[in-house]
């Protein structure tokens, strides 16, 4: 199996095995390659009759094995109200640059991710001749903002490396209102510095909680 970016719950879907012990991509759109899903698990509790041990012991095994998977009749159901899909690194830019264009929306990473699905849904029902005519909303998540160096790249080409020039130059670009909480990020202090291994981690925890 190839495993590609953006690719983690749209694998689930085809598979009926959510499996942890795969590469994990340091994307512009983090939320797609997340090895642990809580979204997934609520998912997962509904589709097995709100089964709580069930899937109790199911996250269990993600963390003690590393996967763990579906009945059949689970993702059938599954399968039935869900279409899955997922988009490169540089089909998510194409799509936020050309939403921009035609629009002058400047979608944040997410949902570039989202709108490229949602055209290859579009084009998914073409090409297998399915009569559907329900109309199709596609949710933003988050503000631009919140990934300025990836979005104002998406939009102009451009690769800064400071957050906060990036959020000006989005705000020159598209005059979209920056979040006032965003905007006096820049002048609170750092307060944590600590940085751990992952061998550390564990401890570290203890001795920040005390």
């Amino acid at each position: 199996m190839r495993v590609q970016q953006n690719n983690v719950l749209t694998d689930f879907i085809a598979r009926g095995v959510y499996d942890s012990k795969r590469p994990f991509f340091k994307t512009m759109s983090p939320s797609m390659d997340i090895l642990v899903s809580s979204n997934l698990e609520r998912l997962i509790f509904e589709i097995s009759g709100r089964n709580a041990a069930l899937t109790a012991e199911r996250m269990n095994a993600l963390f003690t094995k590393g996967r763990y998977e579906m009945r059949p009749e689970e993702m059938k159901r599954i399968r039935e109200q869900f279409f899955a899909g997922f988009t490169s690194e540089d089909d998510t830019v194409d799509c936020m640059y050309e939403f921009f264009m035609d629009y002058g929306y400047p979608m944040d990473t997410h949902t570039g991710v989202a709108m490229n699905v949602a055209q290859k849904y579009e084009k998914y029902k073409e090409d297998n001749h399915i009569d559907d005519d329900a109309q199709m909303v596609v949710v933003s998540t988050a503000s631009p903002y919140k990934f300025p160096q990836d979005v104002l790249y998406a939009l102009t080409g451009n690769d800064v490396k400071d957050s906060f020039k990036g959020i000006k130059r989005i705000n020159l670009l598209t005059a979209m209102k920056v979040p006032e909480s965003l905007k006096a990020l820049r002048y609170k202090p750092v307060r944590f510095k600590q940085t751990a291994t992952p061998e550390k981690l564990y401890d570290e925890v203890l001795k920040f909680i005390g």
